[in-house]
């Protein structure tokens, strides 16, 4: 599966998807979260990331992903 929210530029043009989701370019626009979780859920987090992008980088686009999928349902519950 063709993850949805973070994708370098040769990525994007692969897939044929500029315009098509949000871009963000690796460099110097990005930020830095760190967060204290259960070694459970980081465990299952990190065997499902590797597991869906099978690269270098796996557990950043996932969170990358997550980020915008909790933002995405934030702002439909705000619209209600």
């Amino acid at each position: 599966m063709v993850p949805k929210y973070l994708f370098n530029i040769n990525e994007a043009k692969r897939f044929n998807l500029l315009g098509t989701y949000t871009l963000m370019y690796w460099g110097s626009n990005m930020g830095r979260i760190n967060a204290i979780i259960p070694d459970d859920l980081e465990r299952k987090f990190r065997t499902q990331a590797t597991q869906k992008f099978l690269r270098k980088g796996s557990v950043g686009l996932a969170v990358t992903e997550a980020i915008g999928l909790w933002l995405k349902q934030e702002e439909l519950k705000d619209k209600k």
